[in-house]
């Protein structure tokens, strides 16, 4: 009986921290707040590796009408339920089903938040606010 426990205790320890491990992609819209324009993304991407303690991303971006989009790769500590940027500053919270990533750099505020949802997919949606420039880009993900 014991050993049926912790076989089944590593299973659900595996499965609780890899929701986030892999490549996604799907499409969404990018509204630009200042203009009041909303415009489509075709291409949506980010790709992702997770361990117990580590997230890293590989790399991430949109391919939007009149706009593209690259997220440098970033790699995270996590401990508690929080990341942990590479100079040890809080920058986001993790869990099995949702993933938010922030940053300010000057008067430039970055948000990312990924919710895993039932069927699979993820439910993206993006904050950037930078001097000449806000926008929100909304997507939905699907594992590859």
């Amino acid at each position: 009986m014991r050993k049926i426990l912790c076989f089944i205790c590593l299973l659900l320890g595996s499965t609780a921290f890899a929701s986030f491990q892999g490549a996604w992609r799907g499409a969404g819209h990018l509204q630009d707040k200042r203009a009041g324009s909303i415009k489509p993304c075709e291409l949506v991407y980010y790709q992702f590796e997770q361990t117990e303690i580590n997230l890293n991303l590989i790399k991430g971006g949109a391919q939007c009408e009149w706009l593209e989009i690259t997220q440098d790769p970033e790699s995270f500590k996590i401990s508690n339920g929080k990341l942990y940027n590479k100079d040890g500053i809080e920058a986001g919270t993790i869990s099995e089903n949702e993933l938010f990533i922030h940053s300010q750099e000057n008067q430039n505020v970055y948000s990312f938040h990924f919710i895993k949802k039932p069927n699979g997919t993820l439910d993206y949606e993006e904050y950037v606010n930078i001097s000449a420039f806000t926008y929100v880009l909304t997507a939905i993900l699907n594992k590859r």
